[in-house]
């Protein structure tokens, strides 16, 4: 694969064949790499050191898939609870639409399983049924055909393992995937190649049906792979340059006339084990240090292993308190900015929303902050990729360190970025409701940078429980609401042919504001206004599984059965996309079945409604 020829690309599935662990795993059935109790989902067997005694001490493991897979899969494990797999299914549909396919990868009666010979086939000579576990999946950089060093790989997981192979080890670190692996033998002497392109048809199998849990909208919030790697290329080549450059060396020179750089350089390489990040960030440490002994005192105590990761972080944020104020506040709005986006930023976004006024209704350019500024006082801690402009954090781990120390640095980040947002949107530019064209809608981007973003995520930020007055009075605006909503719905496909007639209620039941809806609500605004596509604030709260809103709005009367423009009621539109709560709370509150598509309901859905 080329990035240069697919740059769009945002997740992977990484579907293959393994090696499986007799007996919780035979020979046909599916292995999808899952978190087991405090090991993650992929680890890499052969990365650590030998301790004393011979002990093996583990010190690498994978990086974890991103959210939109972990939901889809958490999805799917639901659905075939319900309704069972559908990897028969499509291994039927590749035997009549394929043929020719069907000797080499669909199950025959030559397949033998050397461990169960006796129970491989079923009664009547038919495949015994494929089984899919999820689990931990053991990757390093050789092929196992040994039983016993196999099973001592096992003990060392303490039983967890349920799959070794290769690939994920070189990969899955930096490449946002989850790992399908379809089971062909057991890793030992008896490794061959019969069961590896049946193996390889399950494992594809399983794919599909994941895909059909994932959304369109829930792949655009997520980084371009494209991006990833470079990320991970310029790390690399930055820090060796400078790690080796002259102007480093002339610095150390200053601090002491003692020649230091080959400690330094022993300290770095052994503690960071590898990470440039780290390096870097322990670098800009101890360049403020003045005197040999503080030098010699930061080196000892830096730390290793995870610690090592929050170390630098605390020193990067111990330089920022340093800062004069208003430096200080650009940075942690910055990283307030960056930490909590639902989608990276471009810098000019950032600019926008860092330059918006509570209370205004434009903005003023001459609050535009620099884009150098933005970067410079944020310790080393934020870069800019100079193709994409997208203002980043300089690492997956620096993005995890803030989400996870997010109510120590920036408590109320949310609620300031929600405010933000809808300031934006009740610009006095929007009065003027929706644009009338296409090429309208464009320019409105172009002139508002921040627009495109505020519009589609300033929900998602918006506390479920709290009714912000600027939030209210932007919900109370019908023109502001219909602009809003214009952009939040906006797509190349469809180009403006969104629904007219959205009201505040509409789009509080979009994003699932429960505080916001009861204030309308009381405010006496219509919960049964349709909008251009006959939807009801309702069926956007049954669409996207808001439970708890559904069950205010029926209980203020709100329509439950009625289907919109294109047939699909409340009910089947929660159905189709997997919303077990929301069925419930529909079908208790009288939703009727028989009311769906009039076109041919999906089987999914079918099969969902027929649980209940």
């Amino acid at each position: 694969m080329d990035d240069l020829h697919f740059p769009s690309i945002k997740f992977g599935l990484m579907v293959g064949i393994g090696g499986g662990i007799a007996p919780k795993v035979r020979l046909g059935d599916v292995v999808v790499s899952a978190p087991t109790g405090r090991y993650p989902w992929v680890v890499q067997w052969d990365y650590g050191k030998a301790e004393k005694g011979g002990e093996f001490k583990q010190t690498g493991s994978l990086n974890n898939p991103p959210a939109l897979l972990r939901t889809a899969l958490a999805k799917l494990t639901t659905a075939n609870e319900l309704s069972g797999s559908k990897i028969p299914e499509y291994l039927d549909e590749l035997r009549q639409r394929w043929p020719r396919l069907v000797s080499k990868y669909t199950w025959s009666e030559s397949l033998k399983d050397p461990l169960h010979t006796s129970a491989a086939e079923g009664d009547e000579g038919k495949p015994r049924e494929t089984r899919v576990h999820y689990g931990l999946i053991a990757s390093g950089n050789q092929v196992i055909k040994d039983a016993e060093f196999r099973d001592r790989l096992d003990q060392r997981y303490e039983g967890n393992v349920l799959c070794v192979e290769m690939e994920a080890a070189g990969l899955m670190n930096n490449f946002p995937c989850i790992v399908i692996r379809g089971i062909c033998d057991y890793a030992d002497s008896q490794k061959n190649k019969d069961w590896q392109q049946y193996a390889a048809a399950v494992a594809a199998a399983f794919a599909k049906e994941l895909l059909h849990h994932i959304q369109p909208r829930d792949v655009d919030g997520e980084r371009p792979v494209r991006g990833i790697i470079k990320e991970v290329h310029n790390d690399v080549t930055h820090i060796k340059a400078k790690l080796d450059g002259k102007d480093d060396i002339e610095i150390l020179d200053w601090l002491t006339r003692t020649d230091y750089g080959p400690q330094q350089s022993d300290y770095f390489n052994r503690l960071v084990q590898g990470m440039f990040l780290l390096a870097q960030l322990h670098f800009e440490t101890i360049k403020t240090k003045k005197t040999l002994k503080k030098l010699k005192d930061i080196l000892t105590n830096i730390p290793t292993g995870q610690k090592a990761y929050d170390f630098a972080y605390e020193e990067a944020v111990r330089r920022i308190q340093d800062l004069d104020s208003d430096s200080k506040e650009l940075a942690w709005l910055v990283l307030s900015w960056i930490t909590c986006a639902k989608r990276p930023l471009t810098t000019e976004e950032l600019q926008h929303a860092l330059a918006v006024e509570i209370g205004k209704t434009e903005l003023d350019e001459e609050n535009l902050v620099e884009i150098e500024d933005m970067v410079s006082v944020c310790a080393g801690l934020v870069t800019i990729d100079e193709e994409s402009k997208i203002i980043r954090l300089v690492h997956y781990t620096t993005q995890e360190y803030f989400e996870r120390t997010q109510n120590r640095w920036f408590p109320t980040a949310q609620t300031g970025v929600t405010t933000v947002c809808v300031t934006y949107l009740s610009f006095s530019a929007f009065e003027t409701g929706p644009s009338k064209t296409n090429q309208e809608f464009k320019k409105r981007l172009q002139l508002f940078p921040f627009y495109g973003y505020a519009a589609r995520n300033w929900g998602h930020h918006a506390p479920k429980d709290e009714a912000i007055q600027e939030v209210i009075e932007f919900l109370e605006s019908r023109a502001k609401v219909e602009a809003s909503s214009q952009a939040l719905m906006f797509t190349e496909r469809f180009g403006i042919d969104i629904p007219e007639r959205m009201t505040g209620l509409h789009l509080a039941g979009f994003f699932g504001l429960y505080e916001a809806t009861y204030t309308l609500l009381e405010l006496r605004r219509s919960p049964n206004r349709s909008d251009g596509y006959t939807r009801f604030p309702l069926w956007y709260a049954a669409q996207n599984g808001h439970d708890a809103l559904v069950g205010l709005l029926s209980a203020r009367r709100g329509i439950v059965n009625t289907s919109d423009t294109k047939g699909q009621s409340a009910l089947s539109a929660a159905a189709e996309n997997g919303h077990q709560e929301v069925v419930e709370k529909l079908l208790e509150i009288g939703a009727d079945m028989e009311l769906h598509s009039l076109q041919q309901p999906q089987a999914a859905i079918k099969k969902l409604l027929r649980s209940y």
